[in-house]
């Protein structure tokens, strides 16, 4: 088995780099953002609007192609203000498990 970690949030992706899972995970290679600090409110669109040197167009697929991955999954957790619920929602994905929390 192993785990599928499609997270921008480079907080997170680093707690299961560093952790026991880290050879379960599969990832995609693509930035991270770190939401302390200025970006703790803002959504990713609102990062990356003043990044001049960003490719919106390859980072909208990537990240279309991290979400597509979730299909093929068989389980899923997840928080509830990511793209990631509406997304496979929106395919009518179904689980054996499903997990969306409040991130706190």
């Amino acid at each position: 088995d192993h785990i599928y970690l499609a997270t921008e949030d480079k907080e997170i992706f680093d707690l299961f780099m560093n952790s026991d899972l880290k050879n379960k995970l599969i990832y995609v290679n693509q930035d991270r953002v770190d939401y302390k600090d200025d970006n703790e409110e803002k959504l990713l669109l609102e990062i990356y609007a003043n990044d001049n040197n960003d490719d919106s167009y390859m980072r909208s697929i990537n990240y279309l192609a991290v979400l597509e991955g979730l299909v093929k999954c068989d389980a899923l957790m997840a928080n509830v203000s990511c793209g990631a619920v509406t997304y496979v929602n929106g395919r009518d994905k179904k689980y054996e498990f499903i997990e969306v929390f409040n991130k706190e």
